[in-house]
């Protein structure tokens, strides 16, 4: 974060009113003036000593936050012009503008999948904060993603952004069926992106096939395998208060996400998706984690919801005792979604007897959830409800480990109930991600 240090002749009282006389930056060399003066406009305003230090302070926390400048230094001095006012100073800032180019190699841990990527970064691109990154990675369920994204700080402003995504991925879905899919697309979204909460507004378009069907490919998936593009708006608003993500024991999140397609296109269906979690300390090391998720998607004009559009469900991230993708409707060995879904599941975090360690914890939980399709007539309230009816179910206990940004699980699952399509998976069972039921 931006430091500052004040010298000599600067008043020590906080209740002495104050003003700034003059304000200069040094080592804005490649920052555009225009942004410098939005981002100081508040410290010209303030009019205590009090508020002018916070004023400088916040302005250099946010140059460091539109990663512009670091190493700030920050004189203040009592101003002595012939048209200097009383009670007034001028300020010196003097920081170093980051570098506009940084580039890095790594691998990702995501729910259940791994990746190896480079990236490449350019900062303060025309002189506003604005940042051009260019990614590449290739995976074990994304074969092959590439990414050029380009964020625009709107106002100055590092909470409120412009952004431009251009991308082609290549899924892989042989794991759990026959086939791959092939997306290209751009995104053009408004974010605000506030401390624990964050806003998105855009639009998507993105032409899909589906690609390199196996010998064992279902007629389902043989009907679907075609080409079609997806025009579409969307908005998500999530909030979290979680003190940890991979592994939280206090606080709560939620997540809305309504997509609405048909804005020119082929594919027309308007989509919503709610999760929520509450997490709560037992006290001696113990804590409990309730989670939720509902979703549902409704093809317009009776048309049928395409594959790559609809829910899956199942697997160690999102419905324990199962195999990736394994509830829900299926044809043969190809996993086909669903149009609603549900999922809830409840966690009890332990100590462990021996090993005290606020990493490794032992871990009871149940989950339940459904995944079932829209038949031609049914409302989405009446698929809901029998899905209800008829829930899928596990029970289990195992170990969990976290490491910084993603957790570990093994499992001992035990599936209690299931539909005839259903994949359970009795017995040990591997998770590896973030985002947990």
């Amino acid at each position: 974060m931006a430091t500052m240090g004040s010298q000599a002749k600067t008043p020590a009282s906080e209740g002495i009113p104050l003003r700034i006389n003059s304000i200069q930056v040094e080592g804005a060399l490649r920052t555009r003036e225009s942004v410098v003066r939005q981002v100081l406009a508040p410290a010209l305003a303030a009019q205590t000593f009090e508020s002018v230090t916070q004023a400088v302070h916040q302005a250099c926390c946010r140059l460091e936050q539109l990663e512009i400048m670091q190493d700030f230094q920050v004189t203040m001095d009592l101003a002595s012009g012939p048209l200097a006012a009383d009670h007034s100073v001028d300020v010196i800032i003097k920081a170093k503008e980051k570098g506009r180019f940084w580039a890095r190699t790594g691998t990702e841990l995501g729910n259940s999948e791994g990746s190896a990527h480079t990236s490449a970064t350019f900062r303060n691109l025309f002189g506003g904060g604005e940042r051009l990154a260019l990614s590449g990675s290739v995976g074990t369920r994304t074969r092959l993603s590439q990414q050029a994204n380009l964020t625009i700080p709107l106002g100055a402003n590092p909470y409120r952004m412009f952004d431009l995504a251009l991308y082609q991925q290549n899924q892989n879905f042989q794991a759990t069926g026959s086939h791959d899919q092939l997306l290209r697309g751009l995104t053009v979204a408004l974010k605000s992106n506030l401390p624990r909460f964050t806003t998105e507004l855009g639009y998507t378009a993105v032409w899909r096939q589906i690609t390199q069907l196996g010998e064992r490919a279902s007629p389902s998936i043989r009907q679907d395998a075609d080409q079609d593009l997806k025009s579409a708006i969307f908005g998500t608003i999530f909030a979290d208060r979680r003190d940890n993500a991979a592994l939280p024991t206090t606080g709560y999140m939620w997540k809305l996400h309504t997509e609405l397609a048909g804005i020119g296109g082929n594919v027309e269906f308007l989509k919503g998706e709610a999760h929520g979690q509450v997490n709560e300390r037992l006290g001696s090391g113990f804590s409990v984690s309730t989670t939720g998720r509902i979703g549902a998607l409704k093809p317009v004009n009776g048309a049928s919801s395409r594959i790559p559009d609809r829910f899956l469900l199942g697997g160690p991230t999102s419905l324990r005792g199962f195999r990736p993708f394994g509830v829900g409707p299926r044809d043969g060995c190809d996993a086909l979604g669903g149009d609603v879904f549900w999922s809830t599941g409840v966690s009890l975090f332990t100590p462990l007897p021996v090993i005290d360690s606020d990493k490794l914890k032992g871990h009871l939980w149940a989950n339940a959830g459904g995944l079932s399709a829209l038949s031609k007539n049914e409302s989405i309230r009446e698929a809901l409800v029998g899905s209800l009816a008829r829930p899928t179910s596990s029970v289990g206990a195992g170990l969990l480990f976290h490491h910084g940004l993603f957790r570990l699980e093994l499992n001992l699952c035990l599936p209690l109930t299931k539909s005839t399509w259903d994949q359970a998976r009795q017995g040990w069972q591997f998770g590896l991600g973030i985002d947990f039921l």
